[in-house]
């Protein structure tokens, strides 16, 4: 029995293991523990390698696989004399499309400009922000400059003073509200007018409809206007019907109504859809006002922020550079002294052999300009691209700026001398006029140029926005083509000139010019009578299709004037 019992107790298990270790046998289905080149089971918890995290319910971890990332919408806060602001721009809009996109800019293109500069101020002044002594110097620019489009017809002013009043008041809103780091007019002004133009507007594009829909309807006042504009709407069929059947039923009824509403609809129908087309417009000016007031953006562009841009750009060692402009300084130093007799000339009034007046001084004249640009694009790269120390220019570099620069200016004093004898031989016209107003405008940009070589601390950006205002000034205030009209005209009877460019003065001038035409009907040359007589009744023609008050400036009102006079 005892043998039989040991022999069995010798035998293989058939059982499965639940315990031990036994050689050559599989480990079973694993429960718990770590057993080498064993997968692991689905994880329920605790942390394998090589293990893909499930699907997250909460935690953080290094790659989150059901991340969902949504961007914050912008919150406003809006007091309720922004809500009515809000919805005083929308008035902004349709008086924008109005007075200015329908093709009639005169008066009401003043009128557009001081109803908006008044809408500014308001605005700023609910809002807490007073003017400073500067700001209100930059409102008064702004005031005088909008009386442009009252007292011109010329069409390149009107878009070119348009394109200033944009800038100018932009940023204007955006000094009122004091977000301007500099205390003076430096080179960041630059990043400030990008900035007051694109980044505050547009940041708060949704302003306005936000303050007009979703502010305006929590307050009492809001609550009554959609109320009453639910009335409005329900009573429009009743209304309807009874007015059809009253103006059936009574002949003086029916005048009086068709007296009221004559094309009452269509104006309606006109004035809705000038209002949308001016919603963009509305919510451009008012995110603009908005965001500035509110200094939203405050900490984007700032100063040291636009140093390091600057900063970045300096890539140029300066020896690459020096090597790269020194040859150019020495072409322009050599053809200046090469042709010294050719240039010098325009001052003697010597033309050089096998040269006429205009072969002269229009070859000349241009390709100089050329010349000044190329050097002011060169001034200006330098500046930007090339290395400093300790954020200190070398003194080579300001000597390369300052020789280009003082080359410059006997250059552009050489082209003006070229454009005087041209415009004394052959009068004046548009393009003469605005190519000397230009070259000058160089000059003056030079001068500052070469001063601020010599004086570190020289504001030169604010010397060149102050002559490019007051020189933008002259060019809108200085009636150009009246101007050159009564000059050729003049040049013309006094005997100077032989003859007179009629053609140029019938297409290519503005109703400036028609009072100082006007004589020519008279001329004892029959040619240029004739046509001063077409271009005359040309004039009269279009001031009377052209009757919309909008339209109204005071230059069309001589024009008008001086054609009743001649007809008398």
């Amino acid at each position: 029995m005892n043998n039989q019992n040991n022999s069995d107790n010798h035998k293989p298990s058939s059982q499965p293991m639940q315990g031990g270790n036994f050689p050559n046998q599989p480990p079973p289905p694993m429960q718990g523990g770590n057993f080498p080149n064993q997968p692991p089971p689905p994880m329920q918890g605790g942390r394998f390698p090589n293990q893909p995290p499930p699907p997250m319910q909460g935690g953080v971890y290094a790659n989150q696989y059901n991340y969902r990332y949504s961007k914050p919408r912008t919150q406003y806060n809006f007091s309720k004399s922004q809500i009515v602001f809000a919805w005083l721009s929308l008035l902004i809009g349709y008086l924008f499309v109005k007075f200015l996109m329908t093709g009639h800019i005169g008066i009401s293109a003043t009128i557009f400009t001081i109803v908006f500069l008044a809408f500014s101020v308001s605005y700023n002044a609910a809002k807490g922000i007073n003017q400073s002594g500067r700001t209100v110097i930059q409102l008064l620019i702004l005031v005088v400059f909008s009386a442009v489009f009252a007292l011109t017809s010329n069409e390149t002013i009107k878009s070119w003073n348009m394109l200033f009043l944009w800038i100018a008041t932009l940023y204007w809103i955006y000094t009122s509200a004091q977000n301007r780091e500099s205390e003076r007019i430096d080179r960041m002004v630059f990043f400030d007018v990008i900035k007051a133009m694109f980044v505050m507007p547009f940041s708060t594009y949704g302003a306005a409809p936000s303050a007009a829909f979703n502010g305006f309807k929590k307050t009492k006042l809001g609550r009554k206007f959609w109320l009453s504009l639910l009335g409005l709407v329900m009573a429009i069929p009743v209304t309807w019907i009874v007015s059809l059947l009253l103006v059936n039923a009574d002949p003086i009824f029916k005048q009086i109504f068709e007296y009221i509403f004559n094309d009452f609809f269509r104006k309606i129908v006109t004035a809705l859809f000038q209002t949308v087309v001016g919603l963009p417009f509305a919510f451009y000016m008012f995110g603009a006002l908005y965001a500035n007031g509110e200094k939203k953006n405050k900490d984007v562009m700032t100063n040291a922020e636009n140093e390091n841009t600057i900063r970045s750009f300096r890539i140029c060692p300066n020896t690459v550079a020096y090597f790269a402009v020194g040859p150019l300084c020495f072409m322009y130093f050599l053809y200046f002294i090469s042709q010294a007799a050719y240039f010098l000339s325009a001052f003697s009034n010597i033309v050089p052999q096998k040269y006429s007046y205009a072969q002269y001084a229009r070859r000349g004249f241009f390709e100089l300009c050329i010349v000044c640009v190329i050097n002011i694009i060169i001034i200006l790269l330098m500046d930007l691209l090339i290395e400093r120390k300790d954020g200190k220019r070398a003194g080579l570099h300001r000597f390369y700026i300052g020789f280009i620069s003082v080359l410059t200016l006997v250059i552009i004093a050489t082209a003006l001398r070229k454009m005087a004898l041209y415009i004394g031989e052959f009068g004046l016209t548009p393009l003469r006029v605005y190519s000397s107003w230009f070259i000058i405008l160089l000059g003056l940009v030079f001068i500052a140029i070469t001063i601020r070589q010599f004086a570190v601390n020289f504001n030169w950006i604010g010397m060149i926005v102050a002559t490019t205002v007051i020189m933008f000034g002259i060019l809108c205030f200085g009636d150009v083509d009246g101007n050159i009209a009564k000059y050729n005209v003049n040049m013309y009877q006094s005997g100077r000139n032989d003859e007179i460019d009629i053609n140029m003065i019938t297409w290519r001038l503005s109703y400036s010019a028609v009072e100082y035409v006007v004589p020519l009907c008279d001329d004892s040359d029959p040619d240029v009578a004739e046509s001063a007589k077409r271009y005359i009744d040309r004039k009269e023609d279009q001031i009377s299709r052209d009757d919309d008050w909008r339209g109204f400036n005071f230059a069309k009102y001589r024009a008008k004037k001086a054609i009743a006079n001649y007809r008398e």
